[in-house]
């Protein structure tokens, strides 16, 4: 037998379909620029401090288009202590870098405005490591000169802290009240201060001319790593300064010791322990120079000049060994004469004055030093007659 359409009539059947809400994620994306320290299977962000200031990560949900939000969920420093270790902003995820330590970041997708899925949460942690410290000793002291050199450990505690790479320095914090943040200690030599030598170390602080090596500690923080700087600090000699010495006057019978006027011109006279050596010489003494810690000069014939040439030598502690010429000048000194010449004599067909029979006498002014005088003279002419011109001419 066959089978006939007709036979059979059609029913239209009604099912109904329940489609439950889904199962939200979300996923984890560092900015552009950030990705460095991002770990996507922890999922983790690690970043040094100092490194930069800021990174972002975002969340994207994998159903609909559900407001994401971000916060701080727990912070902590070394060892578990509270801390300050970043901020995020709620909307953008941009979280700013504030200290070291661990943080954790939650990000929220919220219900779907749709529908498709309920909100949820997913966490990644953050690792802000020590930033690495350097010490910036600029401002201390480096060169000095004996006698204005710092005598105070006060005067080279000048040194600052900032983060290694950047300009602007960061204020550490002394381990209590009073005390420096930084550690400030003299060694003898660049090596023992790096290794710290105990044999190495300066007592207390240089003033003596000479090479020495201040090291700078900072001990770290909860922020930043230990770091120590060398500074080579010197200090040299010293100038004596400008010396005019010399000695300028009218012979006066006396002996003149250069040495001690040299010695007592106010810039020698100010060094405690000043040597003063003296030498003739025709130029500028050199290494051969017999050096002699007194000369005398008394006479005219003293006198510096193209052949005569005296010069100082000035060394003391501290200070560099000063060579500089010693100026005399002495000029003769005026004398008086006595005895009158005789204006009248008869005519004997010569110019030549007649002699008094006392002769002439010089009066120095200077006990135990008497001058002779001889005196020759001529009138104008040999004739005889009254107002002649006479010349006189006198002879020490």
């Amino acid at each position: 037998a066959s089978l006939s359409a007709g036979n059979y009539r059609a029913e239209s059947v009604t099912y109904y379909v329940t489609i439950g809400q889904g199962n939200q994620d979300i996923t984890l994306t560092p900015a552009e620029g950030d990705a460095e320290g991002w770990s996507a299977e922890e999922p983790s962000m690690t970043k040094t401090l100092g490194q930069q200031a800021s990174f972002t990560v975002t969340g994207q949900a994998a159903i609909g288009e559900p407001e994401i939000t971000y916060a701080v969920t727990s912070e902590s420093g070394e060892g578990g202590t509270s801390a300050d270790v970043i901020d995020v902003e709620s909307s953008s995820g941009l979280v700013t870098i504030k200290g070291a330590g661990s943080a954790t970041v939650t990000v929220t997708a919220g219900d779907d405005p749709g529908g498709l899925a309920q909100g949820m949460s997913v966490t990644y942690r953050v690792t802000i490591q020590k930033g690495e410290a350097e010490i910036d000793t600029a401002e201390i002291p480096a060169a000095s000169t004996y006698g204005s050199a710092p005598d105070a450990l006060e005067d080279y505690q000048k040194a600052t802290v900032r983060t290694k790479g950047q300009e602007d320095s960061f204020q550490p914090q002394p381990a209590a009240e009073g005390d420096s943040a930084l550690a400030y200690q003299f060694y003898r030599t660049e090596s023992g201060a790096i290794n710290e030598t105990e044999s190495d170390r300066f007592s207390g602080v240089p003033t003596d001319v000479g090479e020495y090596f201040l090291r700078v500690d900072y001990p770290g923080d909860q922020n930043y790593n230990a770091a120590y700087a060398v500074v080579k600090i010197t200090i040299s000699n010293a100038d004596v300064g400008d010396i005019t010495a010399g000695y300028e006057a009218e012979y006066d019978g006396g002996e003149h010791d250069l040495a001690q006027i040299v010695r007592e011109t106010e810039a020698v006279a100010a060094i405690p322990g000043a040597s003063v050596q003296v030498t003739e010489s025709s130029a500028e003494p050199g290494e051969g120079a017999q050096w002699q810690d007194s000369l005398t000069v008394k006479d005219v014939a003293d006198s510096t000049s193209g052949t005569v040439r005296y010069w100082y030598k000035i060394a003391a502690t501290g200070y560099t060994t000063q060579i500089g010429e010693v100026i005399v000048r002495i000029t003769p000194k005026d004398v008086t004469i006595s005895g009158e010449p005789v204006t009248e004599k008869i005519y004997d067909g010569n110019e030549a004055l007649a002699q008094p029979e006392d002769g002439f006498s010089a009066g120095t002014g200077i006990d135990g030093e008497s001058v002779s005088v001889t005196a020759s003279g001529t009138f104008e002419d040999a004739n005889a007659g009254t107002g002649k011109a006479l010349t006189i001419t006198y002879t020490l």
